[in-house]
């Protein structure tokens, strides 16, 4: 199925869900469609459910929080963090690279530390967890 949403900059973001039905419960999978993303890496997620109707609610819910949230912005040419947060999945370039999406837009590792490199001084905390 096909489902529209507005990110925190007001722009509609358009997924592909699916669900797959697995002996131990309901996998639901919402990818970003390429007339959607355009040239973006786009956004991807995963929710898992005993119930067909659980695992379309996380998933839903999961794809309205994150589109919520804005965490880059561009200001004088240069990617900056919106407020001291940067929040993303951990996903390959098309490039076979490892790269980060945040607001569906590749981060490489060029780009993340140039980000880091207006904080110096700084703490960082780094927290990784499943989706």
């Amino acid at each position: 199925m096909i489902e529209s949403y507005r990110n925190a900059a007001g722009k509609t973001i358009e997924f592909s869900i699916n669900v797959v039905d697995l002996v131990s419960g309901f996998t639901a999978t919402a990818i970003e469609t390429d007339k959607s993303k355009g040239k973006r890496i786009g956004y991807h997620f995963h929710a898992w459910s005993n119930t067909l109707n659980e695992a379309l609610y996380k998933i839903r819910g999961k794809i309205r929080k994150n589109l919520s949230i804005k965490y880059l912005d561009e200001a004088d040419d240069q990617t900056v963090l919106t407020h001291d947060e940067l929040v993303g999945r951990i996903t390959s370039s098309d490039a076979g690279e490892t790269v980060l999406e945040v607001d569906g837009k590749e981060v490489d590792v060029e780009k993340f530390w140039k980000l880091l490199s207006s904080y110096e001084g700084y703490e960082v905390s780094l927290v990784i967890k499943e989706q």
